[in-house]
C-alpha cells in the first residue's frame, strides 16, 4: 500500500524471523522496495547464519495494519569470546535497515528511532557491546546516504568507497566505462574463453561442487561450512543466483556465482583454476561477460566491490588488495561511498576498538 500511512504507537507491530508470517511480510516489502542489494534477501541471511560464528538470527520488521513499515536485518555473533552484531566472524558488516519509501519524514523519524531501540533491545539480551552496519549506494542512493539514523546514533563513521556499474546504459556507453588498458584484453579474451551460464533451468550439484573443490584447493583448507556452499548452490536453484563458468581449451578456468537482488547483482564468490595458464589475465572479459548477461536479465546495477585507494586503519589491505581494487577501479569510472559503521555500547567499548584497530594498523607490514 502507498501512503500516506495512518501510523500510531498502538497499531505498531513488530515481527521477528521465527514469525510464520515474517517471510512473505519481508519479501513483499523487498518486492515494493524495487531496488536494492542482494544482501537483503532472506536467502542470503540464512547464508550469513551459516558462516557466523555462534550465532542468533535477531532480524525483525515493523508494520503497521496497512504495511511493512522497515526491515531490519540483525546477525549477532561470537568473536574472540564477546557478542557482537557483525557477519563472518567480525570480517562482515551487517547491512543497514530499509524503511518504506512513502513514510513522510516525520513518519520515518519516528520509525527509525523505535527501530534503533530494538537493536539495542537485542544488543543488550545478547550481551552484545557492539555492532557494525553498512549502506551502499544501491539500496539507499546517493540522496539518502549520509544522515542515516545510524549518523544521529552517533555511531562511528569508517566509510570507504565501491564502484557500481551502471547497466542501464547501452553497451556502447558501457564500454566506454572501462579502462581502455583494459579493452585489448577483454576483447582477447572474448576470443579465447568460453561462457557458460548456470541458472535456476540446468544448474546441478556436480558444478556446485565443483565450485566448492575449487575454493577448497585455492584456500588450502576448509573456511566456511560445507552447508553455506550449499546455501550458494540454492541461490540458483531458487532463481536469486546464475552460476558462470569460464572456460580455456575446454577446460574450467574460473567459476563465479553473480547473486541477484532488487535490479542489482553482484559477485558472491568466484573461484579459479590454479593448474591452467592462459595468454591473457581470466578476470577483465569475464567481468565484461557478466555485465552483459545481468543487462541481459534485467539488471540496473552491478556493484563491482571495494575500490578505496589505501589502508586505513578501519579498512587494512594488503598489496595484493590494493592491487586487485585498482583494477576494479576500471570498471565504472566513479567511486561511490560505501558507508560503514561501528556502534558502541558506551565510551570504553569504543575506545578498545580504537586502541586495538591503531595497534594493528601500526604494525601493519607495508
Amino acid at each position: 500500500m502507498k501512503g500516506p500511512f495512518n501510523i500510531t504507537q498502538n497499531n505498531l507491530e513488530i515481527i521477528y524471523s521465527s514469525d510464520k508470517n515474517f517471510q512473505n511480510l519481508w519479501n513483499n516489502f523487498l518486492k515494493d522496495y524495487n531496488i536494492f542489494s542482494y544482501k537483503y534477501e532472506l536467502s542470503v541471511i540464512k547464508y550469513y547464519e551459516l558462516i557466523s560464528n555462534k550465532c542468533e538470527n535477531k532480524s525483525f520488521l515493523i508494520k503497521n495494519h496497512e504495511a511493512v513499515l522497515a526491515i531490519c536485518p540483525l546477525i549477532i555473533e561470537t568473536v574472540n569470546e564477546n557478542k557482537q552484531a557483525s557477519i563472518y566472524n567480525g570480517k562482515d558488516f551487517i547491512p543497514i535497515s530499509l524503511f518504506n519509501k512513502h513514510l513522510t519524514l516525520k513518519q520515518k523519524n519516528n520509525i527509525e528511532k523505535i527501530l534503533f531501540g530494538e537493536i539495542k533491545n537485542s544488543l543488550e539480551t545478547s550481551n552484545a557491546k557492539k555492532a557494525f552496519f553498512q549502506a551502499d549506494c544501491i539500496s539507499l542512493n546517493l540522496e539518502n546516504i549520509y544522515d542515516t539514523y545510524l549518523d544521529k546514533e552517533l555511531a562511528l563513521d569508517m566509510s570507504t568507497y565501491h564502484h557500481i556499474m551502471d547497466l542501464t546504459l547501452n553497451e556502447e556507453d558501457i564500454w566506454k566505462e572501462i579502462r581502455h588498458s583494459s579493452k585489448t584484453i577483454i576483447n582477447k579474451g572474448l576470443e579465447i574463453f568460453d561462457f557458460k551460464v548456470f541458472d535456476i533451468n540446468n544448474f546441478d550439484d556436480y558444478i556446485g561442487e565443483k565450485h566448492r573443490k575449487l575454493h577448497h584447493e585455492i584456500s588450502g583448507k576448509i573456511t566456511r561450512p560445507i552447508e553455506s556452499f550449499k546455501q550458494m548452490a540454492s541461490w540458483v536453484k531458487e532463481g536469486q543466483a546464475i552460476l558462470i563458468e569460464q572456460s580455456f581449451k575446454k577446460e574450467i578456468a574460473q567459476l563465479i556465482y553473480v547473486v541477484m537482488g532488487g535490479k542489482s547483482a553482484a559477485g558472491a564468490s568466484v573461484v579459479e583454476n590454479l593448474k591452467i595458464d592462459t595468454p591473457v589475465p581470466m578476470t577483465h572479459s569475464l567481468n565484461f561477460f557478466i555485465y552483459k548477461e545481468m543487462k541481459k536479465r534485467g539488471i540496473k546495477y552491478y556493484d563491482v566491490g571495494l575500490t578505496s585507494f589505501r589502508s586505513t586503519m578501519f579498512n587494512s589491505l594488503t598489496r595484493k588488495e590494493e592491487d586487485i581494487n585498482y583494477f576494479k577501479r576500471g570498471f565504472g569510472t566513479r567511486n561511490y561511498p560505501l558507508r560503514l559503521w561501528a556502534w558502541f555500547k558506551d565510551k570504553k567499548e569504543e575506545i578498545d576498538f580504537l586502541k586495538n584497530k591503531l595497534n594493528k594498523y601500526e604494525n601493519e607490514k607495508n
